[in-house]
């Protein structure tokens, strides 16, 4: 049965993962559901992810950018060690400007990876546990890219897909106890030229959540969390090598949220508010991120 449903699962993946951009073309990375590791189990998630900027630009138009996202995660673990991960996005990309609203929408670049757990003991609530993973990945550049988009004077990034190949590497550290625990993690994603030669600047993220297990009762966990995330985006580059002047930045973000785990179901919502940020020269400004999830875990 547990086969059944992973080979129809993959069979109708279609995915979304946050990827969104600035009003200015400043690349930014999504946020997953925080502390999936911590039950060290395949899962299947369905989540709505927004995030937005605000131009601050003393010259030109004002602007405001919001980009949603819903998303279909899976994991499956081959083995105890060894698992392979999915993510397909499909993106809605709005600007406010001069008095009007454009949208972009359409499927995102899948993602695709394998992970191997070094340090892994099962985690069941009584018992304190450990896992360390490693992971490696692709970004597909299989979603909707038009190299022309500026002559809607849209950045390049508004694209929901970035017609190019990248590389991810990242790990994971988790520890649990029976009161809680905590999820440290580093991600970096590296790109390829696109289609049109244009080449979207690398991102690293790094982020601290600590969170808490409150059980009610045998089916009910309460797991309150808060965390800390530091992302960096390089800048963008042109066909000729010349970097785009308004891309790249900087952010340190805080994270407050909370989890509800009925049986086999974890429901998850969280805000990330920006405590530092400096994108795109200091022409936009970071708004609020939301997130709601429900994984399934088996």
């Amino acid at each position: 049965m547990r086969n059944l449903f992973c080979f129809i699962f993959f069979s109708l993946l279609w995915q979304v993962q946050l990827g969104a951009c600035d009003a200015c073309g400043c690349s930014m990375m999504g946020s997953s559901t925080p502390l999936l590791s911590a039950w060290n189990k395949s899962y299947l998630t369905l989540g709505h992810q927004v995030s937005g900027f605000k131009s601050i630009a003393e010259i030109g138009a004002s602007s405001r950018d919001q980009f949603h996202v819903l998303d279909i995660s899976a994991q499956y673990f081959i083995n105890d060690r060894i698992s392979l991960a999915a993510v397909l996005p499909y993106k809605l990309n709005i600007r406010e400007a001069n008095n009007a609203t454009r949208d972009v929408q359409g499927l995102g670049d899948i993602k695709i990876q394998g992970a191997y757990s070094f340090l892994k003991k099962q985690i069941d609530g009584n018992h304190p546990g450990i896992f360390l993973e490693g992971r490696m990945g692709l970004s597909l550049p299989t979603g909707k890219y038009d190299p022309l988009i500026h002559d809607n004077d849209l950045p390049e990034n508004f694209n929901p897909g970035n017609g190019s190949l990248g590389f991810s590497v990242g790990q994971t550290l988790t520890i649990t106890k029976k009161a809680g625990g905590l999820e440290f993690g580093n991600n970096f994603l590296y790109f390829l030229p696109s289609t049109s030669a244009y080449q979207f600047g690398s991102q690293f993220s790094s982020r601290l959540t600590l969170y808490g297990n409150i059980p009610i009762n045998k089916s009910l966990q309460i797991l309150p969390f808060i965390g800390i995330e530091y992302q960096h985006v390089s800048k963008d580059l042109y066909a000729n090598g010349n970097s785009v002047t308004e891309t790249g930045g900087d952010n340190i973000l805080g994270t407050a949220g909370l989890q509800l785990k009925t049986g086999p179901f974890l429901t998850s919502c969280f805000i990330n508010l920006p405590i530092i940020d400096h994108y795109a020269n200091n022409t936009v400004q970071l708004q609020q991120q939301f997130r709601l999830s429900t994984t399934y875990i088996f």
